[in-house]
């Protein structure tokens, strides 16, 4: 059986959520402050986004709240990367002429 106690498992699972989903947000904030989507392959963030979803769906699952909310936090951002290129591709007339970080703030 597993002798590690239950708040160390979880521990380390709050950090590796942690650094995962930051590793994430550098290039959400970035596309979302530039407005520039050229360094965007929606592929991979369509694939990513389906996987985390999975992610989140196991955790639902496994009824474990640490892999629910990074997938959960994560998914989201992936989500408004993947809804704001798809704006900014399908309507470029109308695509506003700011930065989606200047009309947030």
């Amino acid at each position: 059986m597993n002798s590690i106690a239950p708040s160390i498992i979880q521990t380390v699972g709050f950090v590796a959520g942690t650094f995962t989903t930051l590793s994430f947000l550098p290039q959400v904030v970035s596309v979302l402050r530039s407005g520039d989507y050229s360094s965007v392959n929606i592929h991979t963030f369509l694939i990513h986004g389906t996987g985390v979803g999975l992610w989140l769906a196991y955790g639902f699952l496994k009824a474990d709240p640490v892999v629910v909310l990074f997938n959960a936090v994560t998914l989201i951002l992936c989500l408004v990367v993947v809804c704001s290129y798809s704006y900014q591709k399908v309507f470029p007339a109308e695509a506003p002429k700011m930065t989606i970080a200047e009309q947030v703030v």
